[in-house]
């Protein structure tokens, strides 16, 4: 198979990122099933696991950067993808940072088909095959660290049958409700699912319900527990034009004046969370001294509050939940205090809009949809919501915008992977960072 037909015979399973879905269509036995069945000798690799809500993506950038800077080849895994669907699976090393190719995917894949036609009564997920692809890759790269993100809860998630060096969980928040648990308790439950046993992990600050939970399942495995606030800090942190600087402190550790590209006051803390993790793996002897200064500063990621054009100024940003608005809230505060607001706005079915632009600011709303099956029709938010603008598409909302876009205003895109994602298609702007 080439690397199309690898794609289309992929899409003949089925995609829980595209159709409704409930945990019972999950189970870590029929994974470790599936990497046996396709030899993917998995354990034979060193892990770093990330859960939470808000800032996976980031805090596994920033772990596999650092790695990279340091003389580590690091395996990369995450989910979603903006714009090709192999940004999910990157090898970082020095200085390059570069996605699977097409012909190594295409090779994989094409291997892995008889195989997968042999079993495929037990109905596996593209997202479960997928993240067999991921192994096989770093396995044949012969990575040093593969960092996994995973896609969605913790416990039955198809990255959950790893077995660490640590684990890290981000912000835990109400998100995948209809999944996970209308409860921030139940929620965190099936995040802290990929805390194992005498595994250490690394937390960030966590509401009260969260942080219970966490406590418990890592007394329950015997694992150490670090807490952002706690036991460690993100002090200081600055924000400025192209970059956000902080001081990261602990008893026995501490940095001063780190930079990174991502930028905003949460991707400080992201990026301590990064630090602690790695710190815990240095301590073990499980790497030589890292190198978190230069780590950071190339670490990079498109679409978290980064802007794209300049003229009409345009951010681009995934907030796709409440706690994420609120940092996208914070963010304009810190970079472009006093500029007001043109927000193109389009969400997925199952996110709660209403708690997203509650209390956000804006001057104007423009609704529109995505090329998605998950997507929220642009009519319903309009009945909430009935001074927002409609436009068709990404395309359509974006001419809208720049009418009404002056030196006083910016274009804010925010709302879905998939709306960002369609924005870099269809918008011929600069896309580095500032």
């Amino acid at each position: 198979m080439n690397y199309k037909e690898s794609l289309k015979y992929l899409d003949t399973f089925v995609n829980f990122e595209k159709k409704a879905f409930s945990a019972d269509n999950f189970s870590l036995g029929k994974v470790r099933f599936l990497l046996q069945a396709l030899k993917v000798d998995y354990q034979r690799l060193k892990y770093i696991h990330i859960a939470g809500t808000k800032g996976k993506g980031s805090t596994a950038q920033f772990c596999a950067s650092i790695l990279a800077a340091s003389g580590y080849k690091a395996g990369l895994y995450t989910s979603p993808h903006l714009v090709d669907i192999r940004e999910r699976i990157k090898i970082l090393f020095g200085k390059d940072e570069t996605m699977i190719s097409e012909k190594k995917f295409a090779a994989l894949a094409t291997v892995f088909k008889p195989l997968l036609e042999k079993i495929r009564k037990e109905n596996f997920s593209f997202f479960e095959i997928y993240t067999a692809i991921a192994l096989q890759y770093f396995i044949d790269c012969k990575v040093d660290f593969a960092v996994l993100e995973s896609g969605l809860g913790g416990r039955l998630d198809a990255t959950n049958v790893v077995t660490p060096l640590v684990s890290i969980i981000t912000p835990i928040d109400y998100d995948h409700t209809a999944i996970l648990g209308k409860s921030l308790k139940k929620i965190a439950r099936e995040k802290a699912g990929i805390i194992k046993k005498n595994v250490p992990v690394v937390s960030a600050h966590q509401k009260t319900q969260a942080a219970k939970v966490i406590k418990a399942k890592c007394r329950m495995q015997g694992s150490g527990l670090s807490i952002l606030g706690k036991d460690f800090f993100a002090e200081k942190i600055i924000a400025q034009d192209d970059s956000v600087t902080f001081n990261y402190v602990s008893k026995a550790f501490n940095i001063k004046k780190l930079k990174s590209k991502i930028i905003g006051q949460r991707q400080a803390e992201n990026a301590a969370l990064a630090i602690a993790a790695l710190k815990v793996i240095e301590d073990k002897g499980s790497v030589k001294k890292l190198n978190y200064r230069q780590g950071l500063r190339k670490a990079w990621l498109p679409a978290r509050f980064q802007v794209v054009c300049r003229i009409p100024l345009t951010i681009l940003d995934v907030a796709h939940n409440e706690v994420s608005f609120e940092a996208l809230k914070q963010n304009l505060k810190d970079y472009f205090p006093g500029k007001k607001v043109i927000l193109i706005f389009a969400v997925s079915a199952d996110k709660d809009f209403r708690a997203m632009l509650r209390d956000f600011c804006y001057e104007q709303l423009i609704l529109c949809e995505f090329d998605h099956p998950r997507c929220r029709p642009a009519q319903e938010i309009k009945r909430v919501y009935p001074y927002g603008r409609l436009a068709e598409n990404i395309h359509e909302a974006y001419s809208l915008a720049e009418k009404f876009c002056n030196k006083e205003r910016l274009i804010l895109i925010a709302g879905s992977f998939f709306l960002a994602g369609e924005f870099l298609k269809v918008k011929d702007c600069k896309t580095g960072n500032r």
